[in-house]
C-alpha cells in the first residue's frame, strides 16, 4: 500500500528467522486480506499503525492472529475485534503524522509463551545516535515488491539515526517528535506487510514500523512512530475502552 501522493511506504529485509516464542508480543493484523503487524499491551488491546485500518474500517473483516510463526498460521489463536481507534491527529494524506491505531479484540488474548504483553518504553533515553541495538519484527516481504517471507517471523537490527540527519537522507522531509529514524546499512529493514510491528530496544516497545523509501535501499532510513511520545494516548484509550466496555475495575498500568 503507498502512502498517498507520495513515494513513501508502508513497509524484514535481511535478519534472520525466529521463532514466535522469541517475540511473543507480536501478532499479525489481517484487514480485507491485507497484512499489518501489531503488538499485545494487554489481554484486551493491539496496538498498531493508523494507516493499517486507514484502507477499511469493517470490524467484520479484521482479524487478529497471535501466536503466529508464519502467514496464516493455523496453530495461531485468531480473535475478532470489538472496537478500535485511530489516533484523532492520524491523516492519511499526510501518512507520516500520529500513525498509531489501537485494536481491541472481542474474547481476552490467550497469554503463555507465544502471546505475551509487550512493554512500553518510559523515558527518551534511547534516542541517541550511540544506539544500534534496535530490533524489528515481521513476516512482511523479504524485498521491494516481492513476495511474504516463506520462513515465518523474522527479526533485524537496525541504527538509530537522529532527526537532522534523517531529514537529509530522506531529502528534507520532516521529522516530528511523534516519529523516528532507524538504518540498516541497505542491508536490513522493515518491508511492506511488516507496517504495525514493533521496535524493541532493551526489551522495551519503542516504536512502530510506519513508513519507508522501498525497503533496504542504501542512504535511505525507515521512520517509526514514537512510542515514547505517543505513550499517554495509548494509555488513555485503553482506559476509555475499559469504562466503556469493561465491567471490572482493570485499568491500563504504566508499569505493564
Amino acid at each position: 500500500m503507498n502512502a498517498p501522493d507520495s513515494k513513501f511506504e508502508p513497509r524484514i529485509v535481511g535478519g534472520e528467522a525466529v521463532n514466535i516464542e522469541a517475540y511473543p508480543f507480536a501478532v499479525q493484523f489481517l484487514n480485507m486480506g491485507r497484512l499489518c503487524g501489531g503488538v499485545i499491551i494487554n489481554s484486551w488491546s493491539i496496538v498498531t499503525a493508523g494507516h493499517c485500518l486507514a484502507f477499511s474500517t469493517d470490524m467484520k473483516q479484521m482479524i487478529i492472529q497471535a501466536g503466529a510463526k508464519y502467514t496464516y498460521d493455523f496453530n495461531a489463536d485468531r480473535y475478532r475485534v470489538r472496537a478500535f481507534v485511530i489516533h484523532e491527529d492520524y491523516n492519511k494524506e499526510q501518512a507520516f503524522s500520529c500513525d498509531i491505531a489501537l485494536v481491541f479484540v472481542d474474547t481476552p488474548i490467550k497469554l503463555g509463551p507465544r502471546a505475551k504483553k509487550g512493554i512500553l518504553v518510559n523515558h527518551k533515553e534511547w534516542m541517541n545516535d550511540k544506539e544500534e541495538n534496535f530490533i524489528v519484527t515481521g513476516w512482511g516481504y523479504t524485498k521491494h515488491k516481492g513476495e511474504v517471507s516463506k520462513v515465518g517471523l523474522k527479526m533485524a537490527r537496525l541504527h538509530y539515526i537522529n532527526p537532522r540527519e534523517c531529514s537529509k537522507f530522506l531529502d528534507g522531509h520532516n521529522i516530528t517528535a511523534d516519529t523516528f529514524c532507524l538504518y540498516g546499512y541497505g542491508e536490513r529493514d522493515t518491508c511492506q506487510g511488516d507496517s504495525g510491528g514493533g521496535v524493541l530496544w532493551n526489551n522495551m516497545l519503542v516504536g512502530l514500523t510506519s513508513y519507508g523509501e522501498g525497503c533496504a535501499v542504501k542512504g535511505k532510513p525507515s521512520i517509526y512512530a514514537n512510542i515514547w511520545h505517543l505513550r499517554s494516548w495509548i494509555i488513555k484509550r485503553v482506559n476509555d475502552f475499559v469504562e466503556q466496555f469493561c465491567d471490572s475495575k482493570f485499568r491500563f498500568k504504566e508499569t505493564v
